[in-house]
């Protein structure tokens, strides 16, 4: 983007004759370029943070699908087959696939960067450089593998259990049987005793959402997002197949905070302009 600014610059008729004739010349030229990027700096303070997507495995008949969060269609991603997803907060996915026997790391373009074994993947979840993988294809239970495939851990838990962490617990469904209570874990996997009862009955997958501190689950043609407390607060019927993942997130990387950008532009542009005064007088 920046590059695209500055040749535009370059090349426009319209830019201070001063510019364009020392463009080439070294100093002004590296003046000028710190003015683009000041520029940049302050025109992205305010949209530094990028939407977050719903990530939506459709229990093996198509790759995983990108929806917004009320329910509109924005396109698939990597491999056909897909069932749970997870997003790993440094621009990536994982993606499970349940006839596969595998879960893979993709990019937000939806190549795939790695590929871990595990068998019958349903669900799962992302936390510290670790998955929990809800199992429903020839296996049951949920359990905790490393990013190469060795098992760490496992808990019992009913056919298609949803699984999520907010970073703190992990969270579980009570499956395509059950009448979608939630149950919070410790990280090794037993249960805390607080339980979270939304009546979204025959679940399938359970997806945390940072954003508004809530809890998405998928069944079989339906979405919905619930509180802490139960409370629904979104639900659709207009999303097809069977929803074996459900994850809120998306594909950036940290960024720097709004007010960061808006200081860093701020600071530029004063040595920039400071700089070429210095110039002119010698």
């Amino acid at each position: 983007m920046v590059a695209g600014l500055l040749n535009t610059l370059k090349y426009n008729r319209r830019w201070p004759a001063m510019a364009r004739k020392s463009w080439s010349g070294g100093v002004v030229m590296s003046q000028w370029k710190m003015i683009v990027v000041a520029i940049l700096c302050l025109l992205t303070a305010g949209v530094a943070k990028a939407d977050d997507i719903l990530l939506i495995g459709n229990d093996t008949s198509t790759a995983a699908a990108e929806y917004t969060k009320t329910g509109t269609f924005l396109g698939f991603l990597g491999p056909s087959g897909a069932t749970g997803t997870a997003f790993d907060g440094a621009g990536h996915a994982y993606v499970a696939y349940g006839f596969g026997n595998v879960v893979r790391e993709l990019d937000s373009l939806g190549n795939v960067l790695a590929t871990i074994p595990i068998n019958g993947p349903e669900d799962i979840t992302f936390i510290n450089n670790t998955l929990w993988v809800s199992r429903a294809f020839g296996s049951s239970g949920v359990t905790h593998i490393d990013l190469l495939g060795n098992v760490l851990g496992s808990f019992a838990a009913p056919f298609a259990t949803g699984i999520t962490t907010d970073g703190t617990f992990l969270y579980s469904s009570d499956g395509i049987g059950g009448s979608g209570v939630i149950t919070q874990r410790l990280l090794d996997g037993t249960t805390t005793g607080l339980t979270i009862s939304t009546g979204f009955g025959s679940n399938l997958s359970l997806g945390y959402d940072a954003v508004t501190d809530s809890f998405w689950m998928g069944g079989s043609s339906r979405i919905a997002d619930f509180s802490r407390g139960g409370i629904s607060l979104f639900a659709t019927s207009s999303i097809p197949n069977f929803h074996d993942g459900i994850a809120a997130g998306n594909f950036n990387s940290p960024v720097p905070e709004p007010s960061s950008l808006l200081l860093l532009g701020t600071g530029l542009v004063g040595v920039a302009f400071k700089k070429r005064k210095v110039c002119r007088v010698s």
